[in-house]
């Protein structure tokens, strides 16, 4: 069984729409287009990652919002809150990926790890990925993800290659 990772984008938007809704009593709706990617960019001001894997997956959440867009979207919250808020609702996009029958047939459960929080941005590189923006009240949140394997990857020769 294989599953394209186009298949998993009504499931990215779904699980990132929820957890704003379930954790920060955000309304958001996804700005289409969603992309796949080659590389998972998101260059904010504040940022959240929580990463992802077990013995055949790893994988990676990021989310992140401008210094304008927080203060439409979250306008009480100091720094600190903000960049606990973003790893709240990245924690609960896992653990609904976890959850979701489509995603852990295939991928199985992935163990999560603590957020990691920037400043500037995060790139996911290295690994295709899901890219989108949740928008409401006219602000915008930026979030992607991946997954991949852990094992080794197979050049065009049939050979192993770094991953």
């Amino acid at each position: 069984m294989d599953i394209d990772i186009g298949e998993l984008l009504p499931i990215m938007r779904s699980k990132a729409t929820e957890s704003f809704s379930s954790v920060l009593a955000i309304e958001l709706v996804a700005e289409e287009p969603w992309n796949i990617v080659n590389r998972v960019e998101n260059p904010c001001d504040f940022g959240a990652t929580v990463g992802f894997a077990n013995e055949s997956w790893q994988g990676a959440c990021t989310l992140g919002i401008s210094t304008a867009d927080a203060a439409i979207l979250l306008p009480n919250l100091d720094e600190e809150t903000l960049f606990d808020a973003l790893g709240e609702v990245g924690n609960t996009v896992c653990g609904l990926l976890s959850a979701d029958p489509q995603f852990t047939s295939f991928y199985g459960i992935l163990e999560q790890t603590p957020p990691l929080f920037s400043r500037g941005g995060a790139w996911l590189a290295r690994s295709t990925g899901i890219q989108g923006k949740l928008v409401g009240k006219n602000a915008h949140v930026i979030f992607g993800c991946t997954v991949r394997t852990t094992g080794p990857r197979r050049n065009l020769s049939g050979a192993s290659a770094p991953n």
